[in-house]
């Protein structure tokens, strides 16, 4: 397990400008997709939200995962291209490429203005 997604681990941490406040739900995401291992499906399910926004670090592998498993489960996944990362630039570029084919991805202006 590398060492950003490791329990315990300081890369793990959630940096203070994003800390969580009271009443925000935090998941341990323990796979490469939030689907596996968690409550997520049945908490979007319960909430009636179906369009679920995907940002991150990892994009070929947390990201991909868990926006494919979305697809598959009948969810509309939206990739955000300039808020997903990546350590290996070409993995990335191919993986929005993929995304790209059975999902929404947007850049976050392309969202932005969509929703205006």
């Amino acid at each position: 397990m590398p060492d950003f997604m490791s329990p315990g681990s300081k890369e793990r941490e959630i940096p203070e400008a994003l800390h969580p406040e009271k009443g925000d739900i935090i998941l341990d995401k323990p796979t490469a997709s939030i689907f596996i291992g968690t409550n997520f499906e049945y908490m979007m399910r319960n909430r009636g939200i179906m369009t679920l926004i995907f940002t991150g670090i990892a994009t070929e592998i947390g990201i991909e995962s868990s926006a494919r498993d979305a697809s598959n489960r009948g969810f509309y996944p939206v990739v955000v291209s300039d808020c997903v990362s990546s350590v290996d630039k070409d993995a990335h570029e191919r993986s929005l490429k993929n995304l790209d084919k059975i999902v929404i991805v947007k850049s976050s202006a392309e969202i932005s203005k969509s929703a205006e």
